[in-house]
């Protein structure tokens, strides 16, 4: 077992011991929104038209992740998408390997950037969010990644990919495109998540820490509230508690996503389940 997924399983336990006393959440989620693997836009969640941005050269994305599908080897698990094709985007992934990667395609050049540690846990929810805030100056500022409320080392860059230039627009919030949650456009369909997500949030034009969405709490890295987030034009929140609507935005925006899951896709399964 590595590092990675000791720390995740103790936290798990710490998590659902602390849960069953009552009132260890201040904040509940819910549920959350399977997705199968499945190739395919019906099992995705994808918003099309996107407006223009608040700024698309700084962004945080947050969501509570719980892995089905492990070491694909080629294949990925990819639970956001942004762009048009195969040659203009930006993804965020588990790669075949288990590491995390967020990486990019414009026209012939790869930009990315992935995990020193693997994530193979899928007894427990992941806390991920992903900093893109490409003004500054330092590569390895430009994106951060936190899971469970720490940062983690995001230097490897795989397949000979380029770390992001400074400036470079993010095609997951660039006017006009199509993001996806929970997969990725049809040209890389197969790509699809394979297990469950809540909370789904982008704040547009924020590079917000890990603790706008968690908080540490006797040790355990819990969620928060999130309703003082600045959404900015294209931000959204994803709670999935509608059943029958579950691309529903809950931001006050009215960013909804369209999809082809059916209402059997919502799971009462959270981070905060059975608490």
């Amino acid at each position: 077992m590595s590092v990675h997924n000791f720390v995740s399983a103790v936290r798990a336990g710490a998590a659902g011991a602390a849960g069953a006393s009552s009132g260890f959440y201040s904040y509940q989620i819910e549920q959350s929104v399977r997705g199968d693997g499945t190739s395919g836009n019906d099992y995705t969640l994808k918003r099309t038209g996107v407006g223009t941005p608040t700024n698309n050269d700084k962004g945080t994305l947050s969501a509570w992740v719980r892995r089905s599908e492990i070491s694909t080897g080629g294949d990925f698990n990819a639970w956001f998408y942004g762009g048009t094709g195969n040659t203009q985007f930006d993804m965020i992934n588990f790669d075949g390997e288990d590491n995390i990667r967020v990486q990019g395609q414009r026209g012939g050049t790869s930009y990315g950037h992935e995990s020193v540690g693997v994530y193979r846990d899928n007894s427990a929810f992941y806390h991920i969010v992903v900093v893109f805030d490409s003004a500054q100056g330092a590569a390895a500022d430009r994106v951060k990644v936190y899971v469970n409320g720490s940062q983690i080392d995001m230097s490897n860059t795989p397949g000979g990919m380029s770390s992001y230039p400074q400036n470079e627009d993010f095609k997951f919030n660039t006017s006009g495109t199509t993001q996806y949650v929970l997969g990725t456009e049809p040209y890389y369909g197969v790509y699809n998540f394979n297990g469950l997500m809540a909370e789904a949030i982008f704040a547009d034009g924020q590079a917000y820490a890990p603790t706008q969405f968690g908080e540490t709490k006797n040790g355990v890295w819990i969620p928060r509230d999130p309703s003082d987030t600045t959404f900015g034009n294209n931000g959204f929140h994803l709670k999935f508690g509608n059943a029958s609507s579950l691309g529903t935005d809950s931001s006050g925006n009215g960013n909804n996503f369209t999809t082809g899951m059916g209402a059997d896709h919502q799971v009462l399964d959270s981070p905060t389940f059975g608490s």
